[in-house]
């Protein structure tokens, strides 16, 4: 068995901080779409959903009733519409980059 020397007591400590400042983010995003809207800001300090609710994907997903979004005042997502923007906006980014990187990397006439 190894001997923890003191670098590794210091270090395991530091990494455990930085991972979970690292999945916090995305876990109180989860966190958010799985509580009721009218709850969102009163269960802030909480790191767990107070009520849960699948509320929020399904209204994403285009699956709720219009009961259910009249309840929170909310109005469908168009989420292919998103989507598609999304994957536009991506590919003409990841094409500018690609291109411009290429053009960077060819070396001038002498």
């Amino acid at each position: 068995m190894k001997k923890l020397t003191p670098q590794a007591v210091l270090g395991y400590p530091v990494l455990a901080l930085f991972v979970f400042i690292s999945l916090l983010p995305l876990w109180m995003a989860l966190k958010i779409g799985l509580t009721y809207p009218n709850d969102v800001y009163t269960s802030a300090s909480s790191l767990l959903p107070s009520a849960y609710t699948p509320g929020n994907f399904l209204r994403v997903m285009g699956l709720p009733s219009t009961i259910e979004l009249s309840a929170f005042r909310a109005a469908p997502i168009d989420f292919m519409l998103a989507l598609r923007n999304s994957v536009i906006y991506t590919a003409l980014t990841v094409t500018g980059q690609i291109f411009f990187s290429a053009l960077a990397a060819t070396p001038l006439p002498a």
